[in-house]
């Protein structure tokens, strides 16, 4: 029982913050259990990555970067590009129906 401990209090903080969320804001119960999930995973990634980049808590020199973190910076920057084309397009299509 003592492995199960964490997962049950994390389970049980999501139920309640779900329940709380849910009332105040109309949504339903499991829309905001699978929001605030999502929420915490995200989260947790994000940490990760964080302590394993250059400069890091796990990487604190820069010599030992997974290869992982090489590759969500290649990901990343590949999103920011295609980010930055589709609002061109966008630009010149709102700028060609405006003349």
């Amino acid at each position: 029982m003592g492995h199960l401990k964490l997962p049950l209090i994390v389970f049980a903080v999501i139920a309640t913050l779900s329940a709380l969320v849910s009332r105040w804001s109309g949504l339903g119960f499991w829309v905001t259990v699978g929001i605030l999930s999502a929420a915490w995973l995200i989260n947790g990634v994000v940490a990760v990555v964080e302590d394993d980049v250059p400069g890091g808590f796990n990487n604190p020199d820069g010599t030992s970067t997974p290869r992982y973190v090489v590759v969500l910076k290649w990901v990343g920057r590949g999103f920011i590009g295609i980010a930055i084309a589709g609002c061109v397009a966008l630009a010149g299509l709102i700028v060609r129906d405006h003349m």
